[in-house]
């Protein structure tokens, strides 16, 4: 028998406030965003609480093996995720 239970954080940034979409020079041809100020200073990352239980059992000298898990994540305090294409960093 085993079981896991804990909290997680997300790291990517779920902020959406003031976003300008830029280059940095003339001559770039690719795009950037940029957090210029954000509109909740109460902002915070998505938090997760995450249980796992699950059972192994081997019969016949383990020559056939049952394994049954049981999974939940809750996700809490989730506000907005930013897409970009993922290009140049």
């Amino acid at each position: 028998l085993t079981a896991i239970a804990g909290t997680a954080s997300n790291v990517l940034p779920i902020f959406r406030s003031l976003i300008t979409q830029n280059r940095r020079d003339i001559s770039s041809r690719e795009t950037g965003i940029t957090i210029a100020d954000l509109q909740n200073n109460d902002l915070a990352y998505e938090k997760q609480y995450e249980t796992n239980i699950g059972l192994d059992l081997g019969v016949l000298k383990n020559r056939v093996n049952f394994t049954v898990d049981a999974y939940r994540r809750n996700g809490f305090d989730l506000f907005d995720n930013v897409r970009t294409s993922g290009l140049g960093g």
